[in-house]
């Protein structure tokens, strides 16, 4: 009987340590750069890996201060890529460690971010452009 409750307690703490190991982000600042294959000028053929910075805070239910300069995005009405900066105040953190928001730029419209945060001190993601401007950025960053 007493080995049935032994059992029965092991299981539960190898189950708790389990999912706290699963479910921990490391907290704090990350960095890191983003990419994009962009038609950089008129005449390209090929589009060209165009990198920027990506940088933002992780805390245990959100992301905040969430970053993208310097990246280029393929948009109508303007000769070659453009500069795109990016920046959304909080997204919440969900339990599967992904952040959502959009942020709506004045002239290309929305800019959907998703970011996943895993329990390595890494985080990835990607930054989709309206439809109209045909970019998908990827970053990958690491806690500071």
């Amino acid at each position: 009987m007493i080995a049935r409750g032994v059992l029965v307690v092991v299981a539960g703490v190898v189950l708790l340590a389990a999912t706290q190991a699963g479910g921990a982000v490391v907290t704090g600042q990350y960095a890191g750069t983003s990419q994009a294959k962009v038609i950089t000028k008129y005449g390209q053929l090929e589009p060209a890996v165009q990198k920027g910075a990506v940088a933002f805070r992780v805390a245990a239910d959100r992301v905040t201060g969430f970053k993208l300069r310097k990246q280029r995005a393929q948009c109508p009405g303007t000769p070659g890529a453009v500069v795109v900066d990016v920046t959304i105040a909080t997204m919440p953190l969900s339990g599967a460690r992904v952040a959502t928001g959009t942020f709506t730029h004045p002239i290309f419209g929305p800019v959907n971010v998703r970011v996943k945060v895993t329990s390595k001190s890494m985080a990835s993601g990607s930054v989709r452009f309206a439809a109209q401007c045909h970019t998908t950025a990827t970053f990958a960053a690491k806690a500071r």
